[in-house]
């Protein structure tokens, strides 16, 4: 038995993105990279060269992209697609289907067989798959390939494949040391954890919101601040995306405020000058070429950089008065995030009326004008003593 890790950067660096990010393209070209990575580490470890004709089974929506990078490295290699379905508490059990043309006794004569499944957490489907296409032939190898590996899920791997008797088993994963939860899953995909969820962009369709609201509510509780801050940032940039006057008619995209990360910094400091609870306390004053002084905090600037990382904001460049500004805006998973995740965990924990009432009520003064107009109301030298840092 051989379990080989991928260990080069170009494999790490996919892996860290397929992690972190929920922007569904750049999610589905690390998958790619990976599925790439693995053909190439398959086939230093067997001695091939690429034009092997052997049956590779894959399951089906998971694992579509990062067969096609593998697909690169073993063009002449034969694909099937496995159907599952999975149920019960956690989803502890699941049902498999193989699907096209050789199963069963087409599969007898073949020595080399592989199953490529990018997510391993209690080993289920994996221990399903290769029962069903070993059992009707004298497999002599068999190898499976992953991205993520949960400890309980290999050792349940390993050992159901010793009934075999295989020559060899190779297994080509990407990271392991995974746990895994009584939800079923391990953690190594953050937040959304489902990668068919994350692959398609139909967050929390199969990932339950519950699993992930409990999360987040348990680090609150744990005193994450950064999470209820994220969370207030989401909603900021949700109100100024669809800003309305006080008589429901939406601002004008040319009469709004450039959402800045200058503005982000401004807007939260003038919203805890009116009264908002939003846990910070490391406002620091910085002048910009004008002369204008700001407020800033590290840790506005630490939410928004993870932010960025996990896609719940994106960035994009922007002239506006005759140079470039970068613009911030709130992302589909974004949205989705804070509507199925944080707005109902802040509301149980009575962490968002004062924040919404506060908001609601510094619309005109926070989203509309220019930016020097806002932080001409922000008042800095009156708070330096209480809330403002001077560099």
């Amino acid at each position: 038995m051989k379990i080989i890790k991928l260990n080069n950067p170009r494999a790490a660096k996919a892996l860290e993105t397929i992690r972190y990010t929920k922007k569904p393209e750049v999610f589905i070209s690390a998958s790619i990279t990976v599925g790439e990575e693995q053909g190439k580490a398959f086939k230093e470890t067997m001695g091939f060269c690429g034009d092997e004709p052997f049956p590779v089974f894959y399951k089906l929506r998971d694992s579509r992209y990062g067969i096609l990078g593998f697909k690169k490295e073993f063009p002449n290699a034969s694909y099937y697609p496995v159907t599952t379905y999975r149920y019960g508490e956690g989803y502890s059990n699941v049902n498999v289907e193989l699907t096209g043309e050789r199963v069963g006794k087409e599969i007898a004569g073949e020595e080399l067989l592989g199953f490529y499944d990018p997510m391993v957490s209690r080993g289920t489907t994996a221990v399903n798959t290769v029962s069903m296409i070993c059992k009707n032939g004298q497999v002599e190898v068999l190898s499976t390939f992953h991205f993520f590996v949960a400890e309980p899920g290999l050792e349940r791997l390993t050992l159901d494949l010793q009934k075999y008797f295989l020559k060899d088993y190779v297994i080509i994963l990407g990271m392991r040391g995974f746990e895994v939860d009584t939800s079923g899953y391990m953690g190594a995909i953050m937040r959304e954890q489902d990668y068919g969820d994350v692959m398609d962009g139909t967050w929390f369709k199969e990932y339950p919101r519950e699993v992930e609201q409990k999360l987040v509510e348990d680090a609150i509780q744990k005193g994450a601040r950064l999470e209820v801050i994220m969370a207030y940032i989401l909603s900021l940039l949700l109100k100024h995306k669809y800003a309305r006057y006080p008589n429901f008619e939406r601002v004008p995209t040319s009469l709004k405020v450039l959402a800045t990360k200058n503005w982000i910094n401004a807007a939260m400091f003038y919203l805890q000058q009116q009264g908002a609870e939003i846990f910070i306390y490391d406002w620091e004053q910085r002048f910009l070429g004008t002369g204008l002084a700001v407020p800033e905090s590290p840790t506005i600037a630490e939410a928004l950089r993870q932010m960025q990382r996990e896609w719940l904001i994106d960035v994009e460049s922007e002239m506006r008065y005759g140079r470039k500004h970068e613009i911030y805006h709130i992302t589909p998973f974004g949205d989705s995030y804070l509507k199925s995740v944080y707005l109902p965990v802040l509301g149980r924990n009575n962490l968002l009326t004062n924040f919404n009432s506060k908001l609601e009520e510094a619309i005109p003064e926070v989203m509309t004008g220019k930016f020097g107009d806002l932080v001409k109301k922000l008042n800095l030298q009156k708070s330096q003593k209480t809330m403002l840092t001077n560099d």
